[in-house]
């Protein structure tokens, strides 16, 4: 995963983080494009650490990293993803219990007659009509 941030004028972080089953590995790019230089230190120091830029180098970091500067808004991988599902889940759960539907019904019945589908569809309406506007 890549996480940029804006340092300054012309300064920016670039976050690289790689991540394993037990431990997270991040490795920090610092880029000062009116300097032209790229750096694994925050302050530039000459040799090792510190190479110049080119212009395809600026070209690609415009293209490819800039616009994921202090993007905090990322939208989720999913497109299907709804942030109100779990509480609908649990209305739904509520629903059923105050009809009776857990106390009259057995889980075959209850799955054979798609009960818990068929409330959860009817209490989304006013969930996904906030969510389509944007609250």
């Amino acid at each position: 995963m890549i996480t940029v941030k804006k340092t300054g004028t012309g300064l920016y972080t670039l976050i690289e983080s790689s991540m394993s089953f037990i431990d997270t590995k991040k490795t920090y790019w610092y880029y000062d494009l009116n300097k032209k230089l790229l750096s694994e230190k925050s302050d530039f120091p000459e040799g090792l650490y510190t190479r110049k830029l080119t212009d395809k180098d600026i070209d690609y970091f415009n293209q490819w990293f800039l616009p994921k500067v202090n993007n905090d808004k990322l939208k989720p991988a999913n497109p299907d993803y709804r942030p109100y599902a779990t509480q609908l889940s649990n209305d739904t759960l509520q629903a059923l219990e105050r009809e009776g539907a857990y106390k009259h019904f057995t889980l075959a019945e209850r799955q054979g007659l798609n009960l818990w589908a068929k409330m959860y569809e009817l209490l989304k309406m006013p969930y996904e009509e906030k969510f389509q506007r944007g609250y």
